[in-house]
């Protein structure tokens, strides 16, 4: 029974392993360019909605903890979504000092 209320978990997990790589991969390609103003403001859009999310899903709507464990799909999606935005239409080439 334990591993049947587990394999949900599992699941939403094995997700978000593979957002963060993703994201990871992104972010750390905006703080090579040296712009750590902008990964500052990217990270506190990202805590920002995992925060809410948790606290919507867990706490307003008492959904089950595999949902709350989505936080952070929003979490990497929210930093993900930014991040390409930023290395696709950003400003940080004219920054570069060489």
């Amino acid at each position: 029974h334990f591993v049947d209320v587990g394999i949900n978990a599992l699941r939403v997990v094995s997700i978000a392993m593979i957002l963060t790589s993703i994201g990871a991969i992104w972010l750390n390609g905006i703080i090579a360019t040296g712009q750590t103003k902008v990964v500052l403001s990217i990270e506190i859009i990202g805590i920002t909605v995992y925060l809410v999310f948790i606290w919507v899903t867990i706490e307003v709507m008492k959904y089950p903890f595999e949902i709350g464990w989505m936080s952070e799909w929003a979490y990497w999606i929210s930093m993900i979504i930014p991040s390409i935005y930023y290395m696709k239409y950003g400003a940080w080439r004219k920054k570069l000092s060489y």
